[in-house]
Formats: structure tokens, C-alpha cells, sequence
């Protein structure tokens, strides 16, 4: 992955984050406890905040293992996140007493440190391949997915900033924001996607 390529990916991932805040400041206090999707595993505005706050940690631990660097303990974490449901159930569940500035806190630092980590492979370690979703996966493919993965909540803010509108009547999106019909089914079947699961090389 060269390096006009690697610093593009991450000021995609620092957007994003910017997108969330952004989102995230502009909802009132007492509509983070609202279900905002049903069925399986139906999230509230807050609970999926707390998803997006954790969800970097297991790509740190991906690319730590696979680049040949890892921490101790991230062989557990890594043999913890293979199982998507329970892993997003119980990182929001760890969250479910944090006020929404400390879970925007935690996006930011969380976002920061995996793009520093990126940032700091040499490129012996961004050729090898990373475990991602179950199966070893090159670099340049993983990131664009995971860039989706959190581009995705971050684009699609009006489910949170919706509330915002509502209590304001401005029906205006937020600024970056795009409106996407079906949004909480489709995010709750990415977050949840199963194990093993190929990811599509992006084009």
C-alpha cells in the first residue's frame, strides 16, 4: 500500500469521527434513550453510540496481530471479537452508564490511536496480511471496509440528529449528512455480520 494511499484511508477515518461529533451535538439529552431500530438486538441512539466508541478497539488488535506487534492479551481479544454478536453486546453493554461527551471522547481517542498505529507500519508490516472477519485479508483491502463500516454511521447521522429536527423543526440534514432510507435494519445487519464473511474488494 503505498503512501499516498495509506494517508488518503486515513483522513477518511479522522472525517468520520468529525461527522459523529458533529452529529452527536445536536440531539437532545432526552432522546439518547430512544430505540431508534426494532427486532433482534434493537439499539437506542445511545447504545449505538457506544457501539461506534468500542468498535476501533478491535480493529487495533486486527492490525497489532497481523503487522507482528501485538500487546499481551490481544490473542484473547482477537478469539473474543470472532464472535460478532456477543462482542458488540457486551461493549455496549460496558458503556451503558457513559454520558454521550465521554463516549465521544473515547470515538476520538480510540479513532486516534488507530491512526497512529496505521500511520507508524512500516511497509514490510502494511504488506501482510491482517485477520479481518475470520479470515487474512491485505491491508488495502481491510481499511476500505472498515472505512465503510464507520463512514457509514458517521454519513448516515440523521438517525441521530433526527431528534434534533424533530424538537427544532429543521428538517435540514446536518452538514455531510446523507439520508438513507432502511438505515437502522442495514446497520444492524453490518454490525452484526457474521463471521468468515469475505469482504468484498473494493473497486
Amino acid at each position: 500500500m503505498t503512501d499516498e494511499l495509506t494517508e488518503g484511508l486515513l483522513v477518511s477515518l479522522a472525517d468520520a469521527a468529525i461527522q459523529v461529533e458533529a452529529a452527536v451535538r445536536v440531539v437532545p439529552g432526552d432522546r439518547w434513550d430512544e430505540v431508534i431500530h426494532t427486532g433482534d438486538g434493537a439499539w437506542t441512539r445511545r447504545q449505538l453510540l457506544g457501539h461506534m466508541a468500542a468498535n476501533d478497539l478491535r480493529q487495533l488488535v486486527r492490525v497489532r496481530i497481523g503487522a507482528g506487534i501485538p500487546q499481551a492479551g490481544d490473542d484473547l481479544a482477537h478469539a473474543a471479537e470472532l464472535e460478532v454478536h456477543d462482542w458488540n453486546r457486551a461493549r455496549v453493554a460496558e458503556r451503558a452508564g457513559l454520558e454521550t461527551d465521554q463516549l465521544v471522547d473515547e470515538i476520538r481517542e480510540n479513532r486516534s490511536a488507530l491512526i497512529a498505529l496505521l500511520r507508524g507500519l512500516t511497509p514490510e508490516q502494511r504488506a501482510r496480511p491482517m485477520p479481518f472477519r475470520g479470515e487474512p485479508t491485505p491491508l488495502d483491502q481491510m481499511v476500505p471496509v472498515l472505512i465503510g463500516h464507520l463512514d457509514e454511521h458517521a454519513s448516515d447521522s440523521p438517525v441521530l440528529s433526527e431528534a434534533a429536527e424533530e424538537a427544532t423543526g429543521d428538517s435540514r440534514p446536518s452538514p455531510g449528512a446523507r439520508r438513507a432510507p432502511g438505515w437502522p435494519a442495514r446497520m444492524a445487519r453490518r454490525c452484526a455480520s457474521t463471521r468468515g464473511t469475505r469482504p468484498t474488494p473494493p473497486k
